[in-house]
């Protein structure tokens, strides 16, 4: 997923540590990974259960509330380990309940990844160091980045590119 920010070529009122710069184009790269699972348990909302003294169970929703929920620990002789179980039993007469569940098959999802923003100023040569961290803040959005490109020998002004080393914080328009 990739979002360019911009305005007219342009970014007004943006400045470097303080600074106005001209900023030609701010870019902001998600990678995303597709993720393999063999699914997961959940509530199976068929399963109903009546106890030893007729007392009906069942689920609402994600919810039980007939039954009262303890958690028991106990030790594990296969990895020498304290784990804890949960065990439910009747609100009224404490008889063991096992709330019915399922199993959703294997299945895969999109989990979104690394960040990557790249910031590009127009400057001149030597402006800025390569290796160097500076604040962008404009009226959108402020982020620290470091200067990913050293001067050139050219006497003209050249475009520098800025890595964002940290999270993009952006300007929150709706709590004015």
């Amino acid at each position: 997923m990739s979002i360019l920010i911009s305005h007219d070529n342009e970014l007004k009122d943006t400045q470097m540590d303080g600074v106005d710069v001209f900023v030609s184009a701010v870019n902001v790269d998600r990678s995303q990974e597709k993720i393999f699972t063999l699914g997961k348990t959940v509530c199976d909302p068929q399963w109903v259960d009546i106890d030893a003294n007729n007392h009906v169970h069942r689920w609402y929703g994600t919810e039980t509330p007939t039954l009262t929920e303890n958690v028991a620990t106990y030790w594990c002789e296969s990895c020498g380990d304290e784990h804890d179980r949960t065990l439910w039993s009747c609100r009224w007469c404490d008889a063991d309940v096992v709330p019915g569940t399922k199993t959703t098959g294997p299945s895969s999802v999109w989990i979104e990844g690394l960040v990557e923003t790249r910031i590009s100023i127009i400057g001149n040569p030597g402006d800025y160091t390569k290796g160097q961290k500076y604040l962008f803040t404009s009226n959108e959005f402020a982020i620290e980045a470091m200067c990913a490109n050293s001067s050139f020998d050219s006497h003209e002004p050249s475009t520098y590119e800025f890595l964002g080393i940290g999270p993009m914080l952006f300007v929150d328009n709706e709590g004015k």
